[in-house]
């Protein structure tokens, strides 16, 4: 069984933990898999105590991006503890019967019980630019000015050539980030 970390690495990453919302998913499955460490029990190298899997949802209510429940959950499919008021009269999980934990075999956010929060799905850039395009029509056709209105005819050749339904045996062009100055020339 592997080691937990030493309290100052787990307190340093907690901290980081709070600022990085890139890496959250990774992060917060490295600090989960650290208090169910520590939550083992002392014959299995463990300490018993579930300090650190409640610091870690504490954690998780300040991130809004994080679905605290499926965190709280996930934990407690690990962990026979319940999630409730301690004698300090804050909240955090207590050991229903005795100390010990298990490690999961898959991270929280591709765990089938993550239910609260599914993975965004990835940008799609025509369909942003029919977007914009759409709501560029509707506020002209309501009247309303519209700043940089000229930039719609390139946005519509834009969407046409990248909808458009060329049968060609050579490899599509990757659209290529242009400056925003140059929108005129596509590469």
């Amino acid at each position: 069984m592997q080691m937990f970390m030493g309290k100052s690495a787990f307190v340093q990453k907690l901290a980081v933990f709070h600022g990085h919302a890139k890496t959250t998913g990774p992060m917060l499955q490295e600090l989960i898999l650290d208090g169910l460490r520590y939550a083992a029990h002392p014959s299995l190298g463990g300490d018993g105590n579930l300090r650190r899997l409640t610091l870690v949802l504490h954690a998780c209510q300040m991130v809004k991006s994080v679905p605290t429940r499926t965190i709280q959950r996930y934990i407690q499919q690990y962990v026979d503890a319940k999630w409730c008021k301690l004698s300090d009269d804050s909240m955090g999980f207590k050991f229903q019967n005795g100390a010990g934990s298990t490690l999961p075999d898959v991270a929280w956010y591709d765990w089938e019980g993550n239910t609260e929060k599914s993975a965004k799905e990835d940008p799609d850039l025509v369909k942003m630019l029919q977007s914009i395009q759409q709501r560029v029509t509707a506020a002209t056709k309501k009247g309303t000015n519209v700043q940089h209105a000229e930039l719609l005819p390139e946005i519509a050749k834009l969407i046409a050539k990248a909808t458009a339904q060329v049968h060609n045996d050579k490899p599509a062009v990757a659209l290529v980030p242009v400056a925003v100055d140059d929108w005129s020339e596509t590469v």
